[in-house]
């Protein structure tokens, strides 16, 4: 915890037992003019809802931890206070084949967890907690408690992936319950740089976040003294991963997309789900389930300090990249650091960045979390200068304009409010440029517990003209209808601008075009991939249009093949056949030697497959593509079509529109309330025509019904 706040104590902690008591709470402290800080469950990187400079009240949520199981309707209530750990055993108790996703540490609270996105260690498969929540209980500023129904659709969006305590004070959740097989298959395979780590990391980054949705490869990186070579470090990485399915289903997939890792069938454990939770938290074998609901009673007296940060990877970091990291490492002590790599895709990536406030969709590869951990006061500024040295480092291997970060590891060092009050257009200014937090965040609710007024909200009357207008758009376009006359009335201008040569293009306006003094780039407020030749004009009106020269970008490049050494692998036993292995695929394993997993304990493989399990057939990959292609298609269809992302598939539909390959559509950047709405969607409309090289594709866009892929 790394916060510079003048250390104010509370005026009490107040640990209700009922929703009442809460309410009593917020008028009390209201009354007094106490602000309040809400603590559901720890784990806030940077402590906040205990310190403050101003007096002010915790509302301690401990003791409102209570869960109910629906197995039947596959849903379950929880409330804010309880923890992960809680939560996982509860559901384990009631079903084998039912399960929830969130974080690996069980001892995080519920409460902040959810409304901050809730990453785990099944997202690729089912995408955070915030999106599999269906309902929940918020009390307002007035004390008053609302539902799903009552708080109203914007501000339920704003509380999944948002932050819970910007809005209101949240009791309790209402999520869905997921299938899963009864069995899983985990692993955690170590190699360090003297068994090509390097290599082997860098592979990793072209493939973790393609493989197959069930499967999960998680990159723990750390460094520590060589096996190899005594008294000398070396990098250890650590490859820990979850499947949903036996080994027998596991084992081909990694073959297929990560054979140098070398993993052989010594390496898999297969076990129940709840088992795979101890697995990952770092439990030794054998730890009894029973320790996950009552686990955080014995970590609360913990004096270690701690700093993390997070960053988004785009594109793979190149081997300069990670070797240098590599010599970072070394400044620091023996696994004082460490970097997590956890990779996205899957249906991560099947969500719009608008869907929720949770924005890190499609086009991430992996997130990174970095974090340092020191056990003396007086080594606190040593160790935070090593983390923020390489958080600077790596500036250049991470997603820019903005920089993003995950909610859910809090960092101060990214900025703090004003001592007093902070405009929200101040507050705005900052997310744009600092952060992506989703700006749609900043949705009108009004009289919530540290919440905005009405005169900072910017709820203009243009911006709901827009929103009217968008919706018309969109039931005309779902339902086969001819596209609203404002639309219609401005075909000609979208005529009329040049067209370009791909969706996905780097803009380059030519600013010498400008009048002298002018300002470029105020005809394009919301176009991130837009870059001026000339950076300094002073602000003033243009005379003329810029040119604008359009480039594709160069095409993702392939994953990369290294030269690796073959294994000699024997069969596990006389019944079990030998592996196909090619002398050109695989790595040979170097001598066994123990090792601490990422989370300090070494798990020994013990469990001896002996059933067979059916290997996925072309047919079964086919219809399962053929499903996941309708299930994307109709979420299309679903809220404002501009929004999301349209398919090649979808617009080949329209009658004379020819579309290249692997074509996809631009994503529509929602009005920001920045100048005016119409040539914001004029600018957007102007690249679907672009895109296709047609006049006529943006009234075939919101014009035209796409039933019939949905009967499909």
């Amino acid at each position: 915890m790394t916060s510079n706040f003048k250390r104010i104590k509370p005026s009490i902690i107040f640990t209700p037992s009922d929703e009442s008591q809460i309410q009593a709470a917020i008028h009390c402290s209201k009354k007094h003019d106490l602000q309040i800080r809400i603590r559901g469950g720890g784990h806030d990187y940077e402590g906040l809802s205990y310190i403050s400079e101003t007096p002010f009240v915790i509302i301690d949520l401990r003791n409102l931890r209570s869960i109910s199981i629906d197995t039947e309707d596959k849903t379950a209530w929880i409330q804010a206070g309880a923890t992960l750990g809680e939560v996982y055993y509860r559901i384990a108790e009631k079903s084998k084949t039912l399960a929830f996703v969130g974080g690996v540490c069980p001892t995080v609270g519920v409460g902040g967890h959810f409304s901050g996105g809730g990453y785990g260690m099944m997202s690729r498969k089912f995408g955070t907690a915030a999106d599999n929540i269906i309902d929940a209980k918020l009390i307002d500023a007035n004390g008053l408690i609302h539902d799903r129904e009552s708080m109203g659709e914007d501000l339920f969006w704003a509380i999944r992936g948002g932050g819970g305590t910007s809005f209101g004070l949240i009791i309790s959740w209402k999520v869905k319950l997921l299938n899963i097989p009864e069995k899983v298959t985990v692993f955690n395979v170590t190699r360090t740089l003297e068994q090509n780590a390097t290599q082997l990391v860098y592979k990793w980054q072209y493939i973790a976040h393609k493989v197959d949705d069930s499967l999960l490869l998680r990159l723990f990186l750390r460094s520590s003294q060589s096996p190899f070579r005594p008294g000398q470090r070396t990098v250890y990485a650590f490859f820990t991963t979850l499947f949903l399915g036996g080994v027998d289903e596991l084992l081909p997939e990694m073959q297929k997309s990560f054979p140098e890792l070398g993993l052989v069938k010594e390496d898999c454990i297969e076990m129940t789900w709840i088992k795979s939770i101890l697995f990952f938290a770092g439990f030794p074998s054998g730890t009894p389930i029973e320790l996950l609901p009552i686990y955080w009673k014995f970590t609360t007296n913990q004096t270690e300090f701690f700093k993390g940060k997070s960053d988004y990877v785009q594109r793979p970091i190149s081997i300069d990249g990670l070797e240098g990291i590599w010599k970072l490492f070394n400044q620091v002590g023996e696994n004082a650091a460490e970097l997590q790599f956890s990779p996205y895709g899957g249906e991560l990536s099947d969500f719009s960045e608008s869907e929720t406030p949770f924005p890190h969709r499609d086009g991430n590869i992996f997130m990174i979390h970095y974090s340092v951990n020191w056990e003396k006061m007086e080594s606190s500024e040593k160790h935070l200068s090593w983390i923020r040295k390489l958080y600077q480092y790596m500036a250049s291997y991470v997603s820019k304009s903005p920089r993003a970060a995950y909610f859910n590891y809090r960092d101060l060092d990214l900025g703090v409010n004003n001592k007093g009050n902070t405009s929200h257009a101040q507050a705005r200014i900052w997310v744009e440029e600092k952060v992506m937090v989703h700006k749609d965040t900043e949705i009108v609710v009004t009289n919530q517990i540290g919440g905005l007024g009405n005169e900072n909200l910017g709820a203009n009357e243009e911006i709901q003209n827009l929103r009217q207008q968008m919706i018309k758009m969109h039931r005309a376009w779902a339902n086969g209808l001819s596209s609203p006359s404002f639309f219609a009335d401005n075909l000609k201008y979208f005529s009329s601008l040049p067209p370009v040569s791909h969706a996905q293009f780097p803009i380059f306006v030519d600013t010498t075009q400008y009048a002298s003094g002018s300002t470029p780039g105020q005809e394009y407020p919301n176009t991130s991939n837009v870059h001026f030749l000339t950076p300094q004009h002073k602000t003033t009106t243009c005379s003329a249009p810029p040119t604008i020269h359009v480039f594709a970008e160069a095409p993702p490049p392939e994953a990369p093949n290294f030269e690796v050494y073959p294994p000699v692998v024997a069969p596990h036993s006389a019944s079990e056949p030998v592996l196909n292995i090619s002398s050109d695929q695989y790595y040979a394993p170097v001598p066994t030697f123990k090792s601490v997993g990422p989370y300090g304990y070494t798990h020994p493989p013990e469990f001896h497959p002996n059933t067979e399990k059916p290997v996925m057939t072309e047919e079964k990959e086919e219809m399962t593509k053929k499903l996941r292609s309708l299930k994307l298609a109709m979420k299309n269809l679903q809220g404002l079509g501009g929004y999301r992302s349209v398919s090649y598939k979808d617009l080949c539909m329209f009658p004379g529109v020819n579309l290249s390959l692997g074509f996809k559509m631009p994503k529509f950047e929602k009005y920001d309330g920045h100048g005016d709405p119409m040539v914001h969607l004029r600018r957007y409309c102007s690249q679907l025509r672009g895109v296709g090289g047609k006049e006529k594709l943006p009234m075939a866009y919101f014009g035209e019904s796409l039933s019939g892929l949905a009967s499909e």
